[in-house]
Parts: C-alpha cells; structure tokens; sequence
C-alpha cells in the first residue's frame, strides 16, 4: 500500500463509462525492507555523455563507472567515478576534473514508463589541477529494460544532473547516455 501517491486519470468523458477507467500513472512506494536477493538489484554501469560548463569553457566528453545497490526499497545507493577536461575558450587553461561520488536515488514505481525514472544526488571529492573539492550533483534519470532473463537484466537510459563544485573552475550541466548491467 502506497503512503501517498499522484495520479494522472483519464479525461472525464472516458471515466464516465467504467469505474476501473482511474490508472495510477504515478505513485510513492512505502518504504520496506530488502526480502530477497533480486530486491537488492546490484549492478554496475556505463555513462557517457557531454557535460556543459558554465562561463568561458567549452562543453566536454564526459565518462563515468559506477556500481550500485538497493539496499532498503525504494532508496538506491552506489558510487562512481568519472571524468572530463574543460578547454577554455579564452585561452585560459584547460581544467582537467576527476570526481569520486557516493550516489543515493529514489526510485518511482507506478505505471509505464516512470517505473523506471529516478531523482537523487551525489556528493564526494573531486580533483582538479592538483587540488580537491567537494563536489555535489542533484540529477534525475531513469533505466528501461532492453534484455532479461531470469535474474540478469541490461538496461539503457539517460541522466541528467548539475555538477555543482566548490572550485573557482565552471559548474556544469551534464547529459549522459546510461548502460547498465544488473545481477
């Protein structure tokens, strides 16, 4: 039983001929604890993308590792690593940032294609021209299946998140096409 939801419902004219016409689109997932291997939903991934920096940087390739788990349904956590260089348009130095990041993600449940979205943010250290600073990244997302069996699964999707670093160096938007391999 859901502690709250939303729902999105069909227009008035199609409720008016079935009670069962009401869907629920959209829903907040009661918080439980793990019961089985398969709710811990472990898996590892691949993001590649472009990031955007703010100011007199040009937008940049962007990769990222990562490996997470579900330890408490719905909250995800998981860590990854990534890295991109800013080139500066002003002829200015070119920022090279590799960050290390504790992820935390809520994930939807409902109907269609928002069973697979989720928001969260990530936080942790990141390295730049030999120094370090905390970095922190709200983003949103979401992993559709594409291939399953039993217990394996690979999924694709996207990400986008803002990278907001403690640094004089550019935050960033970022737009990441998303691989991930779940056991």
């Amino acid at each position: 039983m859901a502690w709250a939801h939303s729902s999105f419902s069909a227009p008035a004219s199609e409720q008016e001929n079935s009670d069962d016409s009401k869907q629920v689109l959209f829903e907040f997932v009661e918080p439980r604890s793990v019961t089985s291997y398969e709710e811990y939903k472990p898996h590892i991934g691949l993001q590649l993308g472009v990031s955007s920096p703010e100011g007199s940087y040009e937008a940049a390739g962007n990769w990222a590792l990562e490996a997470g788990f579900q330890p408490y349904i719905p909250f995800a956590i998981g860590l990854e690593l990534s890295n991109k260089d800013y080139e500066s348009t002003d002829g200015g130095e070119t920022i090279s940032r590799t960050s290390a990041l504790i992820r935390g993600t809520y994930n939807f449940s409902g109907a269609g294609f928002l069973r697979y979205s989720y928001v969260g943010a990530a936080t942790g250290p990141v390295w730049e021209q030999g120094n370090v600073y905390l970095g922190v990244s709200p983003l949103v997302g979401f992993d559709a299946p594409i291939a399953s069996t039993a217990l394996e699964q690979i999924t694709l999707g996207a990400q986008v998140r803002y990278a907001l670093v403690s640094s004089d160096g550019p935050d960033a938007a970022e737009f990441n096409a998303v691989a991930k391999y779940w056991f």
